[in-house]
């Protein structure tokens, strides 16, 4: 076993029928004494019914609720003529759990038994590491070629601070790990928070220090490392981890851009400013062209949101002066609820119509952090993610979502008929504020399609774009759709003062 040779029984001695006579024990009795009670109770389970038990808890709760399978020891599995990686994706395929979109991730330590997977499914993979060599950028961008996630030994991080004699007495300096993780569009998942002092440095031990099994501030562990960026963690005690989740979801903002990858062609862009999300939805009507809807999302709980949600009409995109007045119009309502600072669900009700979808940040660059009411002078910003308008025009907008020298803007308007209208443009940096590109519209499927068709989703060219950003509140919105040029001054939307800044 990892290169040294041990004598004894292993799974791979026993049938089905003989390990189901085993009973499952506590592995730590040292450490966690108040699990011994539970000793042999419960009998080892299979794949099918780890899967069947989320099955039955997702419907009972209401929530989604996934399985993270690792694989152990491969290499020498399919040594010995037991290979693992077939029988595992037979298992996910008669659930119905065999593509990307299922509720799974499949980790393992070995890249070659991830790379062989990976050309049999699209399920979702993540590499452990515990290696720092591993994660330097250029090894992130070798693992995105095949892996959704990394999962890092939670001190590649946020390194431990150690004595002379090596204890841990604190947190050192955070990496740059879980940056270029999502610079290559690598989710971030560490491992182990475990709540006993012996697995924690010092300053978040309890009295009496020196007990091992005495349970210490592992919510502040867990909350150091979520404010650190991370997706998701492994953790000993599920409750605890929970604890720390809804602790920190408080300090979120969920500013910029968000979309399903399985279902690319439309998004959702959110302006969140303190208790209040203003979400613009991209989508397609049920003839498939583009059709945008507004909700503003006022906070009910810890990471959920929600509000009513409507469409809206109103004058050609060039009219001058701007008008009539454009026309709001309730179609349903809409929640987002938010498991981390990356990934979300919405569900929402558009004339009779129920569905939820899962989405997550879009990255093409590094993901800036925003922050609500830390900056009161908003002229000072450098990044100009947020959503921008013109007040004396209400009813128009654009959302611009700012990573690195690319600016992704998604402006909402109106076509001829007063319908609404949405277009696109990847605004590339030219020179200092100033940022141009082609402007695109785009058709697709109805918004409640099943399963999504990516290819009927068109983009179209139909100009160009500019924006001169003259400070981090003021900036000049030039275009020429389809020979009809025009410009608009522009400023954030403030609607809970004094606004957000990302950097």
């Amino acid at each position: 076993m990892d290169g040294t040779a041990i004598t004894g029984w292993f799974s791979e001695d026993f049938t089905l029928t003989e390990l189901k006579m085993l009973r499952a024990r506590e592995r730590l009795p040292a450490i966690r004494p108040g699990n011994v009670v539970f000793n042999d109770q419960f009998e080892v389970p299979t794949l099918e019914e780890i899967i069947a038990l989320a099955k039955e808890q997702s419907e009972a709760t209401g929530r989604v609720i996934g399985i993270f399978p690792e694989t152990k020891f491969p290499t020498y599995f399919r040594s010995i003529g037991l290979p693992l990686e077939e029988p595992l994706l037979a298992a996910l395929e008669r659930s119905g759990w065999n593509h990307h979109n299922a509720p799974v991730i499949i980790s393992s330590f070995e890249v070659s038994n991830l790379m062989r997977i990976h050309a049999l499914s699209s399920v979702r993979l993540a590499l452990a590491v515990s290696s720092a060599n591993q994660v330097a950028p250029t090894g992130l961008r070798e693992i995105a070629t095949y892996a959704y996630a990394v999962l890092p030994h939670k001190e590649l991080i946020i390194p431990f601070v150690r004595d002379a004699s090596g204890v841990a007495t604190g947190f050192g300096t955070t990496t740059s790990l879980v940056k270029d993780a999502h610079a290559v569009g690598l989710a971030v998942y560490p491992w182990t928070m475990s709540p006993e002092n012996c697995c924690l440095p010092v300053n978040l031990k309890v009295a009496p220090i020196n007990v091992p099994s005495v349970r210490g501030n592992s919510v502040a562990e867990i909350q150091a490392y979520l404010n650190a960026g991370i997706d998701g963690f492994f953790t000993d005690d599920s409750a605890v981890g929970r604890a720390a989740v809804e602790a920190t979801k408080s300090s979120f903002n969920y500013q910029g851009l968000w979309w399903n990858p399985a279902e690319s062609g439309w998004g959702i862009s959110f302006a969140h400013q303190s208790g209040i999300i203003f979400a613009t939805w991209f989508t397609y009507d049920a003839s498939g062209k583009p059709w945008w809807l507004i909700a503003e999302l006022r906070s009910n709980g810890a990471g959920v949101y929600s509000g009513p949600l409507s469409t809206v009409g109103g004058p050609l995109f060039n009219s001058s002066p701007f008008g009539p007045t454009p026309v709001e119009t309730g179609v349903g309502t809409m929640t987002a609820t938010f498991t981390n600072a990356r990934h979300a669900t919405i569900a929402y009700s558009v004339n009779g119509i129920s569905q939820s979808k899962a989405i997550e940040r879009q990255a093409f660059g590094e993901i800036p952090t925003c922050i609500w009411g830390t900056q009161p002078h908003l002229a000072l910003a450098t990044n100009y993610t947020d959503l921008w308008w013109n007040a004396s025009e209400s009813g128009w907008g654009i959302n611009f979502t700012h990573q690195g020298d690319t600016i992704f803007a998604t402006w909402f308007t109106y076509d001829a008929t007063g319908k609404p209208w949405w277009l696109i443009a990847q605004l590339d940096k030219s020179t200092a504020g100033v940022y141009a590109g082609l402007v695109s519209t785009v058709s697709g499927p109805s918004f409640d399609s099943v399963p999504w068709s990516k290819s009927s989703v068109v983009e179209t060219p139909v100009g160009t774009a500019t924006a001169t950003f003259a400070n981090g509140n003021a900036a000049n919105f030039a275009y020429n759709l389809n020979g009809t040029s025009g410009n608009k001054t522009i400023s954030r939307q403030v609607f809970v003062p004094p606004g957000t800044v990302c950097q």
